[in-house]
């Protein structure tokens, strides 16, 4: 009754071959085909990757089951997600390291915006 996810969202949907895959009895999909974290409530999950989506996944489905295993082919960092008193992480990097100084003669001739 377990679930196996693949993550991916934004790259082409790729299931890899895992030997005995024919013989679960349990739902494939891949995480492009995921619509609502209720798919995954008192099943055996296990989520092959661990980009973004698959971490996303990740937790939503501990929202629905205690049965949740991440699968990753190497390593990985994982960040919070807000920080401080709920400033979002992608946010206050962007603005740090994108706009912390822009030099008035570029400002004044919009050196930027003529490359």
């Amino acid at each position: 009754d377990a679930i196996c996810v693949c993550s991916g969202l934004h790259n082409t949907p790729h299931i890899p071959q895992i030997d005995g895959m024919e013989k679960f009895k349990g739902e494939v999909f891949h995480s492009s085909k995921y619509k609502h974290r209720e798919i995954f409530r008192n099943k055996r999950v296990l989520i092959i990757g661990s980009g973004e989506t698959g971490l996303d996944l990740v937790y939503r489905a501990c929202l629905e089951t205690d049965k949740v295993v991440l699968s990753s082919r190497s390593g990985f960092l994982s960040t919070p997600y807000v920080i401080g008193s709920g400033i979002p992480l992608d946010t206050f990097i962007t603005n740090l390291f994108e706009c912390s100084h822009q030099h008035p003669l570029i400002e004044k001739y919009k050196v930027k915006q003529k490359f």
